[in-house]
């Protein structure tokens, strides 16, 4: 799906955060937004997913406007810098955790699916604490895709892996994005990981009015 900011503006404290952002990202393309930390590129997100109420401005998705609606009624996913993994549910509790109303014969069939497509096919009775750091960020994946989301966040999702890690799980993003198609907005510090995952580079200061 398309997805468009129109003049959005944030408060914290009563002050201006962010101001004047206007941003398009198409169907099927992926964007990263790169700046220093502090500077709103994982706040944008979150305005984006309807965690964070714009204090001006719209949020359209495919030309709706979505600005007041709740998070779990936009079909967009998000994958957290820390993760945040569900550390009492198995692996496959947290990749179905978003579809816990649906019948349990497609629900697990959608769990299996998304744990091959990052990989790790039959760890669905695993503990999430022991697992690798890398596994760990592929299941945050995983349970972001569940959903079948129309729109991808990702903030710093690879952050704190080695660098090897890092390498072989970025290659494998971008091939599993490029498979299903996924519109991806990617926040990162990292401009050459940015430049790698998406045809699209933009520096957040350029954006902010």
């Amino acid at each position: 799906m398309k997805l468009e900011l129109i003049n959005v503006g944030v408060d914290y404290n009563h002050q201006a955060f962010l101001r004047g952002i206007n941003l398009r990202v198409e169907h099927r393309s992926r964007i990263s937004l790169v700046g220093p930390s502090g500077s709103g590129k994982s706040t944008l997100l979150r305005v984006i997913a309807g965690i964070e109420r714009p204090a001006i401005g719209k949020v359209l998705i495919d030309e709706i406007d979505v600005t007041t609606t709740p998070p779990h009624l936009r079909r967009v996913g998000m994958v957290f810098q820390d993760n945040q993994l569900f550390p009492h549910l198995s692996v496959g509790d947290n990749v179905g955790y978003s579809l816990r109303i649906t019948r349990r014969a497609d629900r697990t069939e959608v769990i299996r699916e998304m744990l091959d497509l990052v990989g790790l096919s039959g760890y669905e009775r695993r503990d999430v604490n022991a697992l690798s750091g890398g596994e760990q960020k592929r299941i945050a994946v995983a349970r972001a895709l569940a959903a079948n989301p129309s729109i991808l966040l990702l903030d710093e999702p690879l952050t704190g892996l080695d660098e090897a890690l890092h390498d072989r799980l970025l290659t494998d993003l971008i091939a599993l994005f490029e498979r299903r198609g996924t519109t991806v907005v990617h926040v990162t510090h990292d401009v050459a990981e940015a430049k790698r995952l998406s045809s699209r580079v933009i520096d957040i200061a350029e954006l902010v009015s």
